[in-house]
């Protein structure tokens, strides 16, 4: 099961260029929660994974998307939902100035 939220995005101040608008639209928060279950131990392996992973990518990473590129500037593990078993909670800031989409 997933669920998501995406916040209000933030209204640009007047006199602000129209990429500070922009960017000002993408500044926004997003929530995705995930439920799952594994079978013999599966679990705690993806949890390890996850631990090591986001330790591993703390400084940031880059992927790519077909053409698109994008940059994550820093991975932080922060306080996790209250009611599982067990519930990692991790923050990802995307650096959009340094997406780039080839023209």
């Amino acid at each position: 099961m997933k669920r998501q939220w995406t916040g209000e995005a933030k209204k640009p101040t007047a006199g602000r260029s129209a990429e500070d608008a922009i960017l000002a639209a993408l500044d926004r928060a997003k929530v995705v929660i995930t439920l799952a279950s594994y079978e013999d131990g599966g679990a705690a392996k993806a949890f390890a994974d996850l631990k090591t992973a986001a330790t591993k990518c703390a400084g940031g990473f880059a992927f790519t998307v077909g053409s698109d590129k994008t940059k994550v500037g820093k991975v932080t593990v922060t306080a996790a939902p209250q009611g599982a078993d067990e519930a990692p909670a991790l923050t990802s800031l995307v650096d959009a100035m340094r997406a780039s989409r080839p023209r």
